[in-house]
């Protein structure tokens, strides 16, 4: 019994540490913008490995690196995978954050919008409300709403993170436009 359960450990803590290489590989390819390389690497881990605890983050970065080639259906369903596994909150709150943005660039501003709401009246920590803030006044710029914009970029609290950012967006949604400097007509 004890060769069964040393062997049992060996191949769990073998395949952990594989897994992991996996991943540490995919994320370096993500960071050096090889996407389509890094959801091929992902792909296999989550094949090899589905037992898995980091099976879940295979999937958020196996998103990220869909939603990066414009593959927005892989990129939801992703996604949408990880959301089943993760149990944690912030974690949780991350994927959805992720999956308002696909929405976002699939040109479905408003099923963003209702999912950057509910997210800002359920997190918990000021950073992230502050980065769902940002990216649902975003949303109200692309649907050409600048004065609900720029209400949410003011929101943003001066220690935020997100702050300068926001400052960029109120001085630009501030700026009248210049006339023309040859007027025809």
């Amino acid at each position: 019994l004890f060769g069964v359960t040393f062997l049992w450990r060996w191949k769990q803590s073998t395949d952990f540490l594989a897994a992991q290489e996996i991943y540490s590989t995919a994320a370096t390819l993500v960071d050096r913008g090889d996407y389509g390389s890094a959801e091929t690497t992902l792909t296999e881990l989550i094949e090899r490995f589905s037992g898995q605890d980091c099976v879940s983050a295979a999937y958020v970065l196996r998103g990220f690196a869909r939603h990066k080639q414009k593959n927005y259906d892989g990129a939801f369903a992703d996604y949408q995978t990880a959301l089943q596994i993760v149990k944690d909150l912030p974690t949780r709150y991350s994927i959805r954050l992720a999956l308002a943005q696909v929405h976002r660039s699939q040109g479905d501003i408003q099923t963003a919008i209702t999912e950057l709401e509910s997210l800002r009246s359920e997190v918990d920590t000021p950073e992230m409300r502050d980065q769902v803030t940002f990216l649902l006044a975003q949303c109200k710029e692309d649907l050409n709403q600048p004065e609900e914009a720029l209400a949410l970029y003011e929101e943003i609290p001066k220690d935020s993170n997100y702050r300068s950012q926001a400052l960029n967006r109120i001085t630009w949604l501030k700026t009248q436009p210049a006339p023309p400097i040859n007027p025809v007509g």
